[in-house]
């Protein structure tokens, strides 16, 4: 996205020069046209940017949550969604792991 926004800097520089190279009025206008869209697009692409540094989750919860299924990971398995009993599967039954149906891990 950062090289996106590069991009359209260069775009709207470009058109710049060409405003001020052009003599026809109806161009001029065109050209600011297309730099006012340019403009928008940055905008947006600067918005994503920004949105996309920040967490979708607390670490609380994050926390809260992974701790929730150590506990009993019945629970997950019983929602009986695929990806769900797939996790239960993936890091619950490793190597050292005792875990017992309906009363969850004996690990200390």
């Amino acid at each position: 996205m950062r090289g996106d926004l590069k991009r359209i800097s260069g775009s709207i520089d470009q058109l710049l020069d060409r405003i001020v190279d052009t003599a026809s009025p109806t161009v001029a206008t065109a050209l600011e046209k297309r730099i006012e869209a340019l403009e928008d697009q940055k905008r947006l692409l600067a918005e994503k940017v920004a949105n996309s540094a920040q967490p979708r989750h607390t670490f609380e919860g994050m926390f809260e949550r992974a701790f929730e299924f150590l506990a009993n990971p019945w629970k997950l398995w019983a929602s009986e969604q695929y990806p769900h009993r797939q996790t239960v599967l993936k890091n619950g039954l490793r190597r050292g792991s005792d875990l017992r149906p309906r009363k969850g891990s004996s690990n200390p």
